[in-house]
């Protein structure tokens, strides 16, 4: 009988588990959407608390969408104070004896929740992480609730970002996605996956369950099953008990002959696991994830053991002029894509992103450090124990919540502080550690703008990597002398002197319009001079461009409200590209000296994969022959492996004369290579 039970379970996590990260819908764990019907208002002279709105419908409120920010309204675009979100709404009776939670992809910022009246929820200083809220003591089932939520955007001392001190926009509200879930008493709070590989190809799935109960703290052993699919087709399955101490368990799962996961072809594994006791099924879970490494060697950087060399591209959200920070889904990945197509591989987020984005990556194979919101602030003075508590909650926030994506090789503690002070160099250690108490799996760096003038004693030597903003030419002085771009050999090798056992990574260079003259011919100009002294030293890693766009910034120099931005990027507001953009995807195409020749009729490709940066190895690309009139393919040859510095030479057999276009793509689909020609007869 046992076995049959067994199977039985195993079938229905099959049958019945849906995968990613959305948790599912069925009889034991649902998941329902909470952005409908909401009324907003502002409250500019503070007055709702003293009137009793949160006991209340809220008077003059007009009806909005979540995910919402006011700071996109006419008449609300620099307004930075209070705003209240009021709706009602019904939980099921069959729900009564459920854990029933509110999981907020996150609120922009500090946060009081009241449910039907009753303050349930103060949270202050932590804007981008999600976070979820019990409700099932607190609520009606089977008729009318109420829920209020008074949202506060402006600046404090206790937040992430601090005071005025960063460069984005400061919008408020229910910025991202709201979901009411129902689960079963015993079910998951968090499954944790760190997969790891052999030399022989096989890979082991180490897994860190988080249960939570509604009867208190588990200490008890429970039934398991689990399997794990792959490209649509079941890999492992299998059930065991396992001892549960503290809410915690642990699970290892062998997979054997694994898929890594590359940011040329993204491979993605699923995990379906259910738990239980004594073989009836209480709650379930999906999660995805992927093997890959991401570490260092000396001055190398390796990925997947392979040393690399890595072109990069910086986005920056919240810069879509109709939603601001609460851009949808389909404004998000046209900015990716954007990002993608220049052959940009890595990119940094300033501030911990939505889980759509983090998915995209995944899916499409970009390499994120993800980071906490610190820019320019904290000074030594503004570190207190209120202030690291504000701190710490965000970080492992951060880090749990997004501790599954193989898009996420490292973890960014903050940007451009006074990182050549003692005080500063020692709360960046006390992070990083905070970090590695919960994820030893991933880097964990520091960004640092000193880096030029203080070479030996700069806190970005606390990360794994040296990171460095390199304004040369624009920003910097060395004293008083302003450091030109000719500068920038001398600067380099001089970082690399006082620091030779760490590779360097460029996580920030460009050009800042208006602030700085000379338009977008500037830009390319500096672009393409400092990639080449990049592209030279060795120790370079790698090279993120900033930015992919011209952003919205409450510091901006061009433009006001909701306009007000930066004009930094290769392409505009909307994502229409500049001439930079194309220049851009030159230098990032690992490709060189690309030639199509005519010989004895038939169509020779030639060209080098590069050795500098970008560098690494080209695996399953593919060349294609097209009549240039129809589009229709007349030959696909699958190309070689190339290592940095490989020159490979494609023919295309057989050609009479006609029109053709020659196309070579990497795995994921990316166009690298077009070239139209006319071959006479």
């Amino acid at each position: 009988m046992r076995r049959s039970i067994v199977f039985i379970l195993s079938l229905f996590i099959l049958t019945h588990c849906r995968t990613g990260q959305d948790r599912i819908r069925d009889k034991l764990r649902e998941s329902v959407s909470f952005n409908e019907d909401w009324y907003f208002m502002a409250d500019s002279i503070r007055e709702g608390l003293a009137k009793g709105w949160p006991m209340m419908k809220l008077p003059l409120a007009r009806p909005v969408k979540v995910p919402h920010t006011w700071n996109v309204d006419t008449d609300l675009e620099e307004y930075y104070g209070w705003g209240w979100y009021q709706k009602n709404f019904r939980v099921p009776l069959e729900w009564k004896n459920s854990m029933v939670k509110l999981a907020f992809n996150s609120i922009y910022r500090d946060v009081v929740i009241w449910i039907n009246g009753q303050k349930l929820l103060e949270r202050k200083g932590s804007g981008y992480t999600p976070f979820e809220l019990r409700i099932d003591g607190n609520i009606n089932f089977d008729s009318l609730n109420n829920i209020t939520i008074l949202v506060n955007n402006s600046y404090s001392r206790l937040a992430m970002p601090m005071y005025s001190s960063f460069d984005w926009p400061n919008d408020g509200g229910l910025i991202r996605n709201i979901k009411l879930i129902k689960s079963a008493p015993v079910s998951f709070r968090y499954v944790l996956i760190n997969p790891t590989y052999d030399n022989s190809g096989n890979g082991i799935a180490r897994i860190a369950l988080i249960l939570e109960s509604m009867d208190g703290e588990i200490n008890d052993n429970i039934d398991l099953w689990y399997n794990v699919v792959h490209s649509g087709k079941e890999i492992v399955k299998g059930n065991r008990k396992i001892a549960i101490a503290g809410n915690r368990g642990e699970l290892s799962i062998e997979i054997p002959g694994i898929i890594l996961w590359h940011f040329n072809d993204p491979s993605l594994y699923n995990l379906n696991i259910a738990i239980g006791k004594d073989y009836l099924l209480t709650d379930h879970y999906g999660a995805r994830f992927g093997f890959r490494k991401f570490e260092t060697e000396g001055i190398r950087l390796l990925f997947n053991g392979e040393a690399v060399r890595l072109p990069g591209l910086e986005w920056m959200p919240g810069s879509d002029i109709v939603s601001g920070m609460a851009e949808d889904t389909a404004s998000s990945q046209k900015m990716l894509s954007l990002l993608k197509n220049t052959g940009a591989v890595i990119t940094r987020f300033h501030w911990p992103q939505d889980e759509s984005i983090l998915d995209w990556c995944d899916r499409n194979g970009l390499l994120v450090q993800e980071e906490l919101p610190l820019w320019a602030r904290p000074f030594p003075e503004d570190i207190d124990d209120s202030l690291r508590s504000v701190i710490s909650t965000q970080l492992k926030e951060m880090v749990i919540s997004h501790y599954n994506h193989p898009s996420v090789i490292a973890w960014g503690i903050g940007n451009e502080l006074q990182a050549n002070n003692p005080e500063i160099i020692d709360f960046l250690n006390a992070l990083k550690k905070e970090v590695l108490a919960i994820d030893t799996s991933r880097l964990v760096n520091y960004v640092s703008n000193t880096l030029h003038g203080s070479p030996g004693s700069d806190g970005t030597d606390v990360g794994d990597i040296l990171m460095w903003n390199d304004y040369t030419g624009l920003w910097y002085s060395l004293g008083e002398r302003p450091v030109k771009d000719e500068d920038l050999g001398m600067i380099l090798s001089g970082i690399n002197k006082m620091n030779p056992a760490k590779p360097l990574i460029i996580s920030e260079y460009g050009l800042c319009e208006p602030f700085f003259e000379g338009g977008d011919p500037r830009r390319i100009s500096h672009l393409i001079y400092h990639t080449s002294v990049y592209d030279t030293l060795d120790f370079i890693a790698g090279a993120i461009y900033f930015s992919l766009n011209d952003y919205r910034t409450h510091m901006g120099e061009e433009g006001k409200g909701r306009l007000r931005r930066r004009i930094h990027g290769v392409v505009d507001l909307s994502g229409n590209p500049k001439p930079s953009y194309e220049t851009l995807k030159e230098i990032f195409n690992p490709l060189k000296d690309v030639r199509v020749n005519v010989i004895n009729g038939k169509l020779h490709v030639t060209g080098v994969n590069h050795d500098g940066l970008p560098s690494y190895a080209i695996k399953g690309f593919k060349a294609i022959l097209k009549d240039y009139r129809s589009g229709t393919t007349i030959e696909l040859v699958n190309m070689p492996v190339l290592m940095p510095g490989d020159k490979f030479n494609i023919s295309f057999s057989g050609q009479a004369g006609g029109a053709y276009s020659i196309h070579i793509f990497a795995p994921n689909e990316r166009e690298l290579i077009r070239t139209d020609i006319v071959v006479e007869k």
